[in-house]
């Protein structure tokens, strides 16, 4: 039986509660601006100003990030090149996998009037791809290394996005679940490795805390996706329902392509012996 080691337990941490309320506050007042411009619009005096706040929340967070003597975020890592471009690489791929998540059922629903039933059998293909090709990122990423494998994930992500945003009245069902299955692909074959990746760079000791801030940030990308993406749909409908998805879709695109960037400014690395 193989069971994992025992980590460092820091002692006397304090939890960073000030900067906990500002990152919340910041990221709820640009999400709720993102989400209300179409209807308030995006230049009103409404949605400015929200944004605006959401904005000053976050300049005070990090602020407070740079003086607590435990930080939820700590900035300095950002310094680090294997901490800063894999977080953000896989922040990004999250924007576009699950933007697409939560725009391409409505697509297919409203936009071609598929039921549920089939809206179903097409989009399991996404968790089905993914679920089967994790499982084997370990053994990619030993071969290609962790750089290879963010930028191959990435550019599997974009290339889904592409497909999906081409989709119209007659598009085959092979074409939907092929752009779906790309996603899968993508994140299943990225993420492990980035992970991996980031936890190879800190020490013992920061594991849990570099664990978090992944997740954190990796939650924050998702949600963002979401969010930009049906506000896309929602401010350029005018344009044709259908239209209007595949413009949300090239952002989830757009996202992808910085992922790749990114990816690729990442240095595959051996594990270092602690």
């Amino acid at each position: 039986m193989w069971l994992l080691g025992d980590t460092e337990r820091r002692e006397s941490v304090k939890f960073d509660l000030r900067g906990a309320l500002l990152l919340g506050v910041g990221s709820v007042l640009i999400l709720l601006a993102i989400n209300r411009g179409p209807t308030w619009g995006f230049d009103s005096i409404r949605t400015l100003l929200v944004a605006s706040l959401g904005v000053v929340a976050l300049c005070f967070f990090v602020r407070a990030e740079q003086s607590a003597s435990d930080p939820m975020l700590p900035l300095k890592w950002f310094r680090t090149r294997n901490v800063a471009f894999p977080v953000v690489s896989l922040a990004l791929t999250n924007f576009a996998y699950m933007g697409g998540f939560m725009i391409v059922p409505q697509l297919l629903e409203t936009g071609l009037g598929f039921s549920t039933s089939h809206i179903g059998w097409l989009i399991i293909a996404r968790p089905l791809v993914f679920s089967l090709v994790a499982p084997f990122s370990g053994r990619i990423s030993s071969r290609i290394g962790e750089r290879n494998s963010g930028v191959v994930g990435a550019c599997a992500v974009l290339i889904s996005m592409l497909i999906l945003s081409q989709i119209n009245l007659g598009s085959s069902d092979l074409m939907i679940a092929f752009g779906l299955s790309l996603s899968g692909v993508g994140l299943g074959i990225s993420a492990p490795a980035l992970t991996a990746l980031l936890a190879n760079s800190v020490e013992d000791h920061d594991l849990g805390v570099a664990s978090a801030m992944q997740q954190l940030l990796n939650q924050m990308g998702a949600v963002l996706g979401a969010a930009v993406m049906i506000g896309i749909h929602e401010a350029t409908i005018g344009s044709g329902t259908i239209k209007s998805f595949s413009y949300a879709l090239l952002a989830g695109a757009i996202s992808s392509g910085i992922a790749l960037f990114t990816s690729s400014a990442v240095k595959s690395t051996q594990k270092i012996s602690r």
